[in-house]
């Protein structure tokens, strides 16, 4: 996953992130609108994104999280 600017990049697909809200009681956690493409589809969805405890990003939307470390 890569995220640069307002844009999440993950293996089949990408995202462009607006309207960042932030969310009370998370520090640094912002959900965003997302606007999606990937193997020929289109979609929008939510997605919360915030920092984890090891340096890295939580990503969160319907259906799905995950945990991503940065790279070195």
């Amino acid at each position: 996953m890569t995220l640069a600017g307002a844009t999440i990049t993950f293996y089949e697909s990408a995202c462009r992130l607006s309207g960042p809200t932030p969310l009370a009681g998370f520090d640094g956690a912002l959900i965003y609108d997302a606007s999606c493409a990937g193997e020929g589809e289109t979609w929008k969805e939510r997605m919360l994104i915030m920092p984890s405890f090891t340096d890295g990003l939580v990503v969160v939307s319907p259906g799905w999280a995950n945990v991503y470390e940065r790279c070195q």
